[in-house]
């Protein structure tokens, strides 16, 4: 298997040598998403406080200020329970349907982006969206496994997260698997390699690092900040595009038997 170092060049010279600017349409379409998922949860989250009804974060500044004022905590009525429940619930699936079908699309147009093939972009950035209770089972059960694992420390949850990353290519490659099969093969798939990706991750994570420090250089020198946030999103645009193309060429270096079993 090549190194992290190897498939951060790789990356470039893709990136470099794609004509058609898959990638980069690729790494706009993640920073869309990105803003959806988020106008998707500010918009939720404005409608739920223009009904008057409580959620979770009026209830827990409820009960702070209860508590600094040594006053019993009003428990919630029957009303407020419901809407908290509704409101958490509807929010966490709009994030799950945004980031999952994204995850899906984003992960079929880069594989075949890298491997030189036509994307079939219209069709295959939507992929997820084609098979909403395949996207959603997948996304769940890998949260969940996750979650599992985190709570018996952080290394078990790191561990089981980089064994189930392959999960999406897989789903994307194979839109007929079930969200089980595919986190059975990417388990399979990523013994003995999960050390490799961790070490990829590290040297992209560096350049997000640099990039965030230099964003809030610009953001301290007042005036300056629009120029720090237009640095921010075009630099976030240009690692997410060589990010994405290193992940689906580390995806393609992973043994067949094991990817097409």
């Amino acid at each position: 298997m090549p190194t992290g170092k190897q498939i951060r060049d790789a990356s470039f010279r893709v990136v470099t040598a794609d004509k058609r600017r898959w990638m980069w349409r690729i790494a706009f379409v993640v920073i869309a998403f990105t803003f959806a998922n988020l106008a998707a949860q500010a918009s939720l989250k404005a409608v739920f406080s223009a009904t008057n009804a409580s959620d979770v974060e009026m209830y827990i500044q409820r009960a702070y200020e209860a508590r600094t004022k040594n006053e019993p905590i009003a428990p919630l009525d029957g009303r407020e329970l419901l809407h908290m429940i509704g409101a958490s619930s509807l929010l966490y699936m709009v994030a799950l349907i945004i980031t999952g079908a994204s995850q899906i699309g984003v992960s079929r147009v880069s594989l075949r982006a890298v491997r030189g093939e036509d994307s079939q972009w219209e069709k295959g950035i939507c992929a997820g969206f084609g098979d909403p209770l395949g996207m959603l089972s997948l996304r769940f059960l890998t949260l969940l496994l996750i979650f599992a694992g985190l709570l018996l420390f952080v290394v078990p949850g790191v561990v089981v997260a980089y064994g189930l990353r392959q999960s999406w290519f897989l789903k994307a490659e194979h839109p007929d698997w079930s969200a089980v099969k595919c986190i059975s093969v990417s388990w399979d798939a990523m013994k003995g390699a999960k050390a490799a990706l961790f070490r990829l991750d590290l040297i992209f994570l560096f350049y997000v690092l640099i990039g965030f420090s230099i964003f809030s250089m610009f953001s301290l020198l007042g005036p300056l900040a629009v120029v720090g946030l237009i640095f921010a999103v075009a630099y976030g645009v240009f690692i997410n595009a060589h990010w994405n193309a290193a992940c689906a060429l580390f995806y393609d270096s992973l043994p067949r038997r094991a990817r097409f079993v």
